[in-house]
């Protein structure tokens, strides 16, 4: 489970069931994405863009992006090679640089 703060947004839970929920200082949903490391895949890792609002959730499958407020996939980055089975690749770590710009 990952947890990261969003100073509009509020909190954000991402689960290993693939589920991204954000919530306001209040308890209020603001965002609910499901499956959000792709359909039957647990999340690894996730990570907030908090410039622009994007999430990028990281599964067997690659990384996802996803836009918060319109809750709308921005596409999918996949792992690299064909060699790798994609059902046993892992990602453990990505991260958004401190410029905001770039993922790793």
């Amino acid at each position: 489970q990952t947890l990261l703060w969003h100073n509009v947004l509020g909190i954000l839970s991402v689960h290993r069931d693939g589920t991204a929920l954000m919530v306001d200082t209040t308890g209020a949903v603001t965002c609910r994405i499901s499956d959000a490391a792709g359909r039957g895949v647990f999340v690894c890792t996730a990570d907030l863009s908090l410039e622009h609002e994007q999430l990028a959730a990281a599964g067997q499958r690659g990384i996802h992006l996803w836009q918060c407020f319109s809750q709308t996939k921005m596409g999918v980055l996949e792992t690299s090679g064909e060699t790798v089975k994609k059902s046993t690749t892992l990602i453990f770590a990505a991260r958004y640089l401190p410029s905001q710009r770039f993922l790793v």
